[in-house]
Formats: structure tokens, sequence, C-alpha cells
């Protein structure tokens, strides 16, 4: 099959020489089909043409090479279509009902190699995907092989599934639903563990209007909020990532309230987690420029999120580790040196803080 034939020729999935080795692997298979059959024609054409019909992906790549033997046309002139409709009836068309959504919603996560668990509601189905080598898991994550091989099952399914047109305008569409569905399958267990890496991955594949619909649904948001809001989270830096994102990609101003409001000012956790991280004041003074040009009432209140003495805490650390770090190399934070930071934070708040380092 696909992945014993990649394994054969030591291929390297994130390799960049693409159409290099594209060269090589179809060489190797028409010397192999001539010495088979002397009497068989095969051409190959244009390679820059089957690398464009690849999609520069290995795992198309190898199907187009299983079906050139018994074509009488060039190697790059076969339909991507044909391509497509065979791996939907090898793959889709011996699952049951509930496997079939369960390979969709996966796939349509590791398109963008988002790692996750299984659905509450279908760990049975899970595990036949396991069984037929669809998916692995490592360390307790489940993914697949390559995000080419989610993105060729995404495809076939998009080409050939009779009912793909009268429900959805597009793949967009089609991939927002799957997603959304995978979350809200959590609702039961408040969220699922994976909620960060969504968000990031989306985030880092430039998938904003995807990643803003999401974040500003209705259902996805309250599980999107206890996810944050939970002790599942260990680093405040995620918390600030996950404002900032909902600020640079856009979601409405309901949509920033709710999560700064539940995620931020009711929520202990992220008040603890910012006063023991080193980063605090970085962090602090971040966030409040994030909400200073959002221009709505936020900002206001972030401003009056702590106490006067954890105020203090916050600057006394900052000043300190300024300091410390001055006497050993100079070096300032991304942010500009924190000594910088609270002089701008005391212009801000008006605040005056007797402290006095000797």
């Amino acid at each position: 099959d696909i992945i014993n034939q990649i394994n054969q020729y030591q291929i390297d999935l994130n390799a960049n020489d693409f159409h290099k080795k594209t060269v090589g692997i179809i060489e190797n298979y028409k010397k192999y089909y001539l010495n088979n059959n002397s009497n068989i024609k095969i051409e190959t054409g244009s390679i820059e043409k089957v690398s464009i019909n690849c999609h520069r992906s290995f795992f198309t790549l190898f199907e187009y090479l299983k079906k050139w033997q018994f074509s009488e046309l060039p190697l790059s002139e076969i339909d991507t279509n044909v391509i497509y409709r065979e791996t939907y009836n090898k793959y889709f068309n011996s699952l049951t009902s509930t496997e079939f959504d369960c390979l969709l919603k996966y796939s349509s996560l590791y398109l963008f190699e988002i790692e996750f668990e299984p659905l509450p509601e279908r760990v049975k189905e899970t595990q036949k995907l396991l069984e037929l080598a669809l998916i692995e898991i490592n360390n307790n994550r489940y993914t697949f092989l390559h995000s080419d091989l989610a993105n060729l099952l995404i495809d076939s399914y998009v080409t050939n599934n009779i009912y793909f047109k009268r429900e959805f305008k597009n793949k967009d569409q089609f991939i927002f639903k799957q997603i959304k569905e995978y979350i809200c399958g959590f609702k039961s267990l408040s969220y699922p563990t994976n909620i960060n890496t969504i968000i990031r991955n989306l985030y880092i594949n430039n998938e904003y209007e995807l990643l803003k619909r999401l974040l500003n649904d209705n259902e996805v948001k309250e599980i999107v909020a206890n996810y944050f809001a939970s002790d599942e989270i260990k680093n405040v830096l995620d918390i600030c990532y996950f404002i900032c994102f909902n600020a640079i990609i856009k979601t409405s101003n309901e949509t920033l309230s709710y999560y700064f409001n539940n995620v931020i000012l009711h929520n202990d956790n992220f008040k603890e987690l910012l006063l023991k991280s080193e980063k605090s004041l970085e962090l602090y003074n971040a966030l409040l420029y994030v909400l200073y040009i959002q221009k709505n009432d936020l900002f206001e209140k972030f401003l009056e999120y702590f106490s006067c003495e954890e105020e203090k805490q916050i600057f006394v650390k900052a000043f300190i580790k300024d300091y410390l770090s001055s006497e050993e190399n100079g070096d300032q934070n991304e942010f500009g040196s924190d000594s910088e930071l609270i002089y701008k934070l005391f212009a801000v708040k008006g605040l005056m803080i007797g402290v006095y380092i000797d």
C-alpha cells in the first residue's frame, strides 16, 4: 500500500525537493513496469504537470503511479478526478456511516496538522480507523502519517460524495462544520484538550477566516472559554496569545468581550499564573496595548483588574529582574527594558510606587 511504498523509498514527506524526488520515483516505477511487461507502452509526459496534478503530495503521486501501469495515457494526462474516485471507493466505501463521519472530522483537523483525541462517542470507530492504519497514535495523541493523506481523503470526499454539493457551497464551509462538530462533540466533558492546538495551527496556517468563524460561533465560544479558564492551562502565555489572536483576526467586539470576561476577569487561574510569571510585566503591558487599540471598555476594566499590592508585586519583580539583567549583560526583553515598561504604565495609571534598589 501507499505507506509501505513510502517506507520502501525512504521518503522524507517534509522534504522541499519534491520535484527531484518525483523524477527518481517515476523512473524507478517505469523500469519496474517495463521489466515485468516489455510489451506495454508507458509514457511519462510532463513531470512538472505531474507535480501540479499531485498538489506536491507523495500520497497522491503513488495513487497516480498505481493507475499508470493500466492506463494508455501518459502519467501527466491521467485525470485527477479518476484518482479521487478510486481513493474514495478504496477508503470510504468499506466504512460504516459513523466510521465515515469520524474519518472526515479527523481528516479535517489533520489538514492543519492538528493532533486529536478520540471523540467521546466514537471510541469504537476510532479504534477501527487505527486498525485500518488510516490514523496512528503517538504519545496518546492521534495523527495521520502526514497531512497530505488527510488532504487526499478530504479532496476525494469533496469530489465524489453525491450529497456534498447539496449541503455545502465549498470545501471551506465543509471544513468549518467538521471542526465545529468535533469541538462540540466534547461538550459533555467541557472541552477537548487540543483546543489550544486547533487555534494555534489554524492561525499559523493563515486560516484567519476559518478561525474567526469558529471563535465567533456561539456553541464553540462556550467550549473554548471553558478550556482557557480551566486548570488545563499551565502557561499564562497561552491565554495571552489567545486574546491577542482574537484581536488580530478581528473577532467581533462581543466575542472578544465574552472571552476577556470569562478567560481573564473571572478566571483566578489567569491571575495566579500571571503573577508567578517571569514575564508578568511584559504580558500585562502587551494585553493593555491590545485592549487599548480595540477602543472599547475592556481597557478600563483591565486597568482595575489588579489590586495595588498585586501591581506592586509585578513592578518590583520587573525592577529587580531588569536591574540584575543589566548588571550581567545589559540584555533587554522583546518589549524593551522592564524599567521602560514600568514608566509607561505609571504614565497610563498615574501610579507612584516607592521602589528603591541600592
